[in-house]
């Protein structure tokens, strides 16, 4: 979606429907190939959250009914909280 929005950024600024200077045009076009760079080397790193994410999500769905039947909700949410907790230390 960004990628569409920056080419359309290019094409209107390339058919000089704005009478932006030339120097002004290379400033943006500048830019947006700076955002399309960013965009690139942002991507892997997105789709492995996204795949992580819903993983996560689907192994939680599957484990809850069985941790709701031995502990408490309360007992669930303070595990769940130490469990973040080590996992964000661990990674940081």
């Amino acid at each position: 979606m960004l990628k569409s929005k920056i080419s359309r950024v290019k094409q209107v600024i390339e058919s000089d429907r704005l009478g932006v200077s030339s120097g002004m045009k290379e400033i943006i076009r500048r830019d947006a190939e700076r955002l399309l760079s960013q965009y690139k080397e942002k991507f892997p790193v997105q789709t492995v959250m996204t795949v992580a994410i819903g993983a996560g999500m689907m192994v939680a769905m599957v484990v809850m009914p069985m941790l709701r039947k031995k502990m408490s909700l309360k007992a669930i949410y303070i595990a769940s909280a130490v469990f973040g907790a080590v996992v964000h230390f661990i990674m940081f």
